[in-house]
């Protein structure tokens, strides 16, 4: 009995290491077949990267737990960009069933190129690649009309990043690769997020194809860490024996705007008196000294400070707050939203004709600058330049409309896809 009980415990032990994915979809419900069930939001779910993925079963075949993924070699779903904050260690795991071989098809790839990939090879369509940071890793065989677990897991150590291959909880083969090949954060290298059930299309090159897959894919499911092998076997049998993905909900992170600090320059007449970083405007919370000075937004407004230093001895002097800006804290969250789809609004009146942010992160640095902006001969604009990619930037470009003219103005900048608007 004593044995019968360990045995049963270890048995609930392993089960429950893998019951913490960070993001998983069944595909069971029809309506709610792109939902992230760990973190339902539209910042975590999946959404359509073409046609009309939907949810079912292939005739004449069966589910793993209820329905799929079903795809008829013209749609195909695109995870979050941010792959709800894998980091460099983590775990892709899914069931895939092949309807046909008649092209070459893809199971995932990585948006802009085959940085992480699982898709068949040229002239062996029923023999699928897997690949990190673009070196080949090894080839499976699989059959036709039959359920195969994929499992890879990424392990980084160091510099070193390794990709280690299950199928149908058993291990394969393994590779590794320099981490910046994997992770190096550029449009050509990097993983900002996974096509299922199609390539990378033409997202950056042109002219490859999406390869999109012919059959069903079902209970998809990231983990924030590299899996064991045992771990990856208990996935594996969870399946085989009709039993969903265990999981714990998880709160959509918060956005907020809170923490602000006020960012100004302050004009003299006559040089800034020593004593003002003591007694005069700038004790509240300031730094000493600094351009452009910083003060937190829970301190009394700047203006209200001390009016001038006349009672100084070095006093009086004229002085005004200029190039008044609000800033506020990049918090990781707020760095993914604009990997993905996203929209910046707000409401803004000027008289000023030359070139300025009205919002944005652009700090002396274009390179990843996400801006709305003013941009001479009366322009405005959504400009994008993206890290790691040589000098190429991507703006929307509103020109000739007349929004210097002291009124109040309504901007709007999406990206949607490949696609900017304003």
């Amino acid at each position: 009995l004593l044995g019968v009980a360990a045995g049963v415990l270890g048995a609930l032990a392993v089960r429950g290491d893998i019951d913490d994915p960070l993001a998983y979809w069944s595909f069971d419900d029809a309506e709610n077949l792109l939902v992230n069930q760990v973190t339902p939001s539209p910042h975590h779910n999946a959404s359509v990267l073409l046609g009309t993925p939907v949810a079912g079963v292939a005739d004449g075949a069966s589910g793993i737990v209820g329905n799929a993924l079903l795809l008829d070699g013209t749609a195909a779903i695109r995870l979050p960009y941010h792959q709800d904050n894998l980091e460099t260690s983590f775990t892709l795991s899914l069931w895939y069933w092949q309807q046909t071989n008649d092209t070459r098809q893809s199971v995932y790839q990585t948006r802009d190129n085959y940085t992480a990939t699982y898709e068949a090879e040229i002239g062996a369509h029923s023999r699928f690649a897997s690949y990190a940071g673009q070196d080949y890793v090894g080839a499976i065989t699989t059959e036709l009309r039959e359920w195969v677990h994929l499992t890879h897991t990424f392990s980084t150590v160091g510099n070193t990043t390794t990709l280690s291959v299950y199928t149908n909880g058993v291990f394969v083969f393994s590779h590794s690769v320099g981490s910046g090949a994997v992770f190096g954060g550029s449009e050509i290298r990097g993983i900002r997020g996974f096509h299922i059930g199609a390539a990378r299309g033409d997202l950056v090159f042109g002219g490859w194809g999406w390869r999109c897959f012919k059959g069903m894919i079902d209970d998809l499911a990231l983990w924030g860490r590299a899996l064991s092998a045992a771990e990856v076997e208990a996935v594996y049998q969870r399946g085989v024996s009709g039993a969903k993905l265990a999981f714990t909900p998880a709160p959509a992170p918060v956005i907020s705007l809170g923490g602000k600090d006020l960012s100004f320059t302050l004009n003299t007449d006559s040089g800034l008196p020593a004593g003002m970083f003591n007694n005069g405007w700038l004790i509240h919370n300031v730094q000493d000294p600094a351009y452009p000075y910083v003060a937190a937004d829970t301190a009394r407004p700047v203006l209200d400070y001390v009016p001038d230093t006349a009672g100084h001895a070095e006093g009086p002097f004229n002085a005004e707050v200029a190039d008044v800006k609000w800033r506020v804290p990049l918090t990781d969250t707020m760095r993914q939203l604009s990997q993905g789809d996203f929209t910046l609004e707000t409401w803004f009146r000027t008289t000023d004709g030359g070139r300025g942010t009205v919002m944005g992160n652009f700090y002396g640095q274009t390179l990843g600058v996400v801006n709305l902006e003013f941009f001479y001969d009366n322009q405005v604009r959504l400009y994008l330049g993206i890290p790691n990619y040589g000098d190429i930037d991507f703006k929307a470009t509103a020109t000739n409309v007349n929004t210097r003219n002291g009124q109040w103005h309504h901007l709007a900048g999406i990206r949607h896809g490949d696609t900017l608007y304003l």
